[in-house]
């Protein structure tokens, strides 16, 4: 099945031109695919510079790239800040009696909506610097 899953990645990096924010994702991909395999932990951090030093032996001059910079960027804020923005998420309580039933009832919801947000918010604190340099935003 992971070795399976290997080639499809490797094959839809391949349809997709292998752009560097579609390579990052595959190689880390199937790092992570390829530990589980030879039984050793993966790590996230090693992934990343792995893929990051096939991307440059390819083309140097891919480190200018903003899909690459917003991609590595994006990934790494995924990586340091979700865990600590998540649990502040899960800190908002509703006190209003009246709406109790009503979010237990639709806690898993809830609990998804919270993941899927401190993932976009994640994301964001981590780019919006290289949107603010590239593109001049000063506002």
């Amino acid at each position: 099945g992971k070795i399976i899953t290997s080639v499809i990645l490797i094959a839809y990096m391949f349809i997709s031109g292998f752009s560097p924010s579609i390579f990052r994702a595959g190689v880390m991909g199937i790092l992570f695919l390829m530990s589980g395999i030879v039984y050793r932990k993966n790590d996230i951090w090693n992934s990343g510079a792995i893929s990051l030093l096939i991307i440059l032996i390819y083309n140097p001059f891919l480190l200018s790239s903003i899909s690459l910079l917003l991609s590595f960027c994006g990934a790494i804020g995924i990586i340091v800040f979700n865990i600590t923005i998540f649990k502040l998420l899960e800190n908002i309580k509703v006190k209003n009696p009246k709406y109790k039933f009503k979010i237990k009832k639709a806690s898993r919801l809830i609990h998804f909506v919270k993941a899927e947000l401190s993932i976009a918010i994640s994301v964001n604190i981590a780019i919006i610097p290289i949107y603010i340099n590239y593109f001049n935003i000063n506002k």
